[in-house]
């Protein structure tokens, strides 16, 4: 699939609201089937109500001005889809995004043939999931994620076993329900 084809792709995923589900079962199913590329790196993952992308860039800057090979996954882009995919400082090309595209898909293709899945992943999950293949072949040693969490989600994007940080102030609209 060329680069147009991708996006119009994710963007007919529609509104998420209608496919999204609390629990991590689909992009874990999607991450398995891809190898886990997740777990290739270490992370820091910020949530919270505001501030996440500058923080992001922050400490992604600070870091690789200090020779560490870094990865950035911001959400949402403000021109082209690219942008939400960063290695060392520089958003990935059209061609490794629709790479990374054509992997993720044709992984959760196969998932939904054998029935393991119910839905094709929402935009979001696609586009992690693009992003840890992406950091994993780009070796990059920590990412850094600006993410939101919903509460029922106990770890950030279900991001690796490895030692991460959270840094996170979350606002009312993210707190637990009792």
């Amino acid at each position: 699939m060329n680069y147009p084809d991708s996006v119009r792709f994710l963007y007919a995923l529609g509104n998420e609201i209608k496919t999204a589900k609390f629990g991590l079962e689909r992009i874990t199913a999607v991450l398995d089937e891809l190898g886990n590329p997740h777990r290739a790196c270490r992370f820091v993952h910020v949530a919270g109500t505001n501030g996440k992308g500058s923080t992001c860039a922050l400490i992604e800057s600070a870091l690789r001005a200090a020779g560490n090979r870094t990865g950035l996954y911001t959400s949402p882009h403000l021109v082209e889809p690219t942008e939400r995919i960063q290695i060392a400082g520089q958003p990935v090309s059209a061609g490794q995004f629709t790479g990374a595209f054509d992997r993720v898909h044709e992984a959760a293709e196969r998932l939904l043939d054998r029935g393991a899945i119910d839905l094709h992943p929402t935009y979001f999950e696609t586009v992690t999931a693009m992003a840890f293949v992406l950091f994993q072949q780009m070796q990059v040693e920590t990412v850094w994620e600006d993410g939101w969490t919903p509460p029922t989600w106990l770890r950030p994007s279900c991001a690796s076993s490895r030692p991460s940080i959270s840094i996170t102030k979350p606002g009312w609209e993210r707190a637990c329900n009792p």
